[in-house]
């Protein structure tokens, strides 16, 4: 309604032997995705639903997203139409090189067996990271270490649907 207000929410999220963060709400704020990693480089993805005004106990995303032997991680939650994305970044060896980027239709909140690689305009040899869909108009921000830019990971769009998408923009330096 383009109000924001301040909101207590009681996620069951915290864990002593992780690292928990990255997460995001789907649209209509009754699922939380975020990141679990119990040391760097071995990453989960988990979601919690409000039911009823109570948060269930995490769990571990299901396959495609979440497979053994690769870290999967920073969810971003795209709404394109009645259709549901979940995003993020993972090191799968079915990638173009390090951290590529992946989206996965969502079907009541579960993830379809569709998982597709972000495509060439996005993903390189390097690490694509960090997503963020912007429905306004259909654009994907991430960053970068491959595609040309300052050094580091910098800050790129591209504006698509998802999965064919326009040239790759660096977001220039004042960002």
């Amino acid at each position: 309604s383009g109000v924001w207000i301040k909101a207590e929410l009681d996620l069951p999220i915290t864990a002593e032997d992780a690292h928990v963060g990255n997460g995001v709400f789907s649209t209509d704020s009754t699922r939380f995705y975020f990141s679990k990693c119990p040391d760097f480089g071995s990453c989960s993805i988990y979601v919690t639903k409000n039911e009823g005004g109570t948060w269930s106990e995490p769990i571990a995303m299901p396959e495609p997203v979440n497979i053994a032997n690769a870290t999967n991680t920073q969810p971003a939650f795209a709404k394109i139409g009645e259709d549901e994305y979940l995003i993020f970044a993972s090191n799968r060896s079915t990638g173009k090189g390090g951290m590529d980027l992946w989206f996965v239709p969502l079907k009541n909140g579960e993830p379809t067996s569709r998982l597709r690689n972000m495509g060439n305009t996005i993903n390189t040899k390097g690490d694509e990271i960090t997503p963020y869909f912007d429905k306004s108009d259909n654009t994907t921000y991430f960053s970068s270490n491959r595609h040309p830019g300052f050094g580091g990971f910098d800050v790129f769009k591209s504006q698509g649907v998802l999965g064919s998408y326009n040239i790759t923009e660096n977001l220039g330096t004042e960002i």
